[in-house]
């Protein structure tokens, strides 16, 4: 096979796809599809997120412990006499498997130490805790409901966030105001499963909560810990369905705006201080009375946010970040942000299900495709599928994206839009 191979772990959806459409340009790298059993054939990836239409040239599919993916994943490339030029973890439950990975073939993407640093959201506020001076939350990892309430008691202050220390995609976050809430919720995360892996949760992480409007900071960084950021998008998160952290919808904010400026700057001193080299950033951060505070890190793009971005604000994004997993990306500045032509205004719609059920109808889809700011959706409603009723990112029947250059025009788009799409749930 001619070609270095860059090893796609557990490709799915639009990100993938574009990840794809930008090595398959290359004529010197071949994709491979690494795909974990189990993961395959979650409910969550058929049902949600299908498998690129240019998936790979080679698709392998392996089982057993990630030490054990690891070796067979080096006995295939000494069998083939492969060249792995890269390792690219599509989602959170990829992180800790491509560092082993990046480690096993000396790849330029992070070691598997800094892996788990970035994974495990305990793990990354005590390491800055211990190695900054940077503004943190008080936070405690607990394993159970007496644990989470004596760390309440300590704090003195309500509300209080709990969630799975190495989930993502705001799984399973809840507010607490009340012992009886804290007690319910602790012993909900840790009856559940972690994410779209299946494993369990042992451990859950309750912090001080923070009063502020709540922001994501994305970009890249290279080998040198330089820092690219690309994107800042406002959070409007909403209590709904007893969900207290369901996602409304995301204004794009212009990373070189005045006011942008210190959740710049404090995400950059996180992503340098964490060791995070070669990687597209996913940045949450609250900005509190004093200045910014984190709430967490992913290493990899908001997935849905991605393909907006991509199109409408930064046209070369997924060939930065191929470059980056490469090792190829040389950042001239300690702090950069994406410079444009053109002022844009930009917004992500998180679509709501009332009910659960199978999605019978949808009404308004080709009014809301004619709307002038309407660019696509990374999640469309599909017909036939089983929606739950939304109180987390997984209940979301669809994700739209708009961008305009006329502020007022994209306002009352984004208005339509939920107005437009009529959603018949049968139970």
């Amino acid at each position: 096979m001619k070609g270095r191979q860059v090893i796609l772990l557990n490709p799915a959806g639009l990100y993938a796809e574009l990840l794809l459409r930008e090595i398959h340009k290359r004529s010197d790298l071949v994709a491979v599809g690494f795909f974990t059993l189990d993961w395959r054939h979650a409910d969550f990836v058929r049902n949600r997120l299908p498998l690129p239409a240019t998936m790979a040239e080679i698709v392998l599919q392996l089982e057993g412990t990630e030490e054990e993916q690891v070796c067979a994943l080096k006995l295939r490339a000494t069998k083939q006499k492969w060249n792995i030029a890269a390792v690219i973890p599509w989602d959170d439950c990829s992180v800790r498997l491509g560092g082993r990975i990046s480690d096993a073939f000396h790849l330029p993407w992070i070691s598997a130490e800094v892996a788990e640093r970035f994974k495990n959201k305990y793990l990354l506020k005590r390491y800055l805790r211990d190695h900054t001076a940077l503004r943190l939350n008080r936070f405690e990892n607990c394993r159970d409901a007496q644990q989470a309430l004596e760390f309440q008691r300590t704090l003195g202050t309500w509300p209080v966030i709990l969630k799975p220390v190495d989930a993502g995609g705001a799984w399973n976050v809840w507010k607490a105001s009340t012992e009886e809430e804290i007690t319910r919720f602790t012993n909900r995360i840790l009856s559940d499963f972690n994410d779209f892996d299946k494993t369990p949760n042992r451990e859950v992480l309750v912090e001080e909560h923070v009063d502020g409007p709540e922001f994501c900071i994305n970009g890249l960084t290279d080998a040198s810990g330089q820092v690219l950021v690309t994107d800042i998008f406002d959070y409007d998160q909403r209590t709904l369905h007893g969900g207290s952290n369901v996602h409304y919808h995301h204004d794009y904010i212009d990373p070189r705006s005045s006011h942008a400026r210190p959740l710049v700057e404090y995400a950059t001193a996180v992503i340098r201080a964490g060791g995070l080299r070669n990687s597209p950033f996913h940045l949450e951060l609250r900005q509190g009375a004093e200045g910014p505070v984190l709430m967490e890190v992913a290493t990899r793009f908001a997935g849905h946010m991605a393909a907006l971005v991509h199109e409408a604000i930064v046209p070369d994004l997924m060939a930065q970040a191929l470059k980056g997993y490469l090792g190829e990306l040389r950042l001239s500045q300690p702090v950069q942000t994406v410079s444009s032509q053109t002022e844009i205004f930009a917004t992500v719609v998180e679509g709501i299900a009332e009910e659960e059920g199978i999605l019978e109808a949808v009404e308004g889809l080709h009014e809301v495709e004619r709307l002038p700011s309407f660019r696509g959706f990374s999640k469309a409603p599909s017909l036939g599928s089983r929606v739950s009723k939304t109180i987390n990112q997984d209940g979301r029947p669809y994700v739209g994206f708009l961008a305009h250059p006329d502020h007022a025009r994209l306002q009352e788009d984004k208005r339509k839009m939920r107005q437009l799409l009529r959603l018949t749930i049968r139970k």
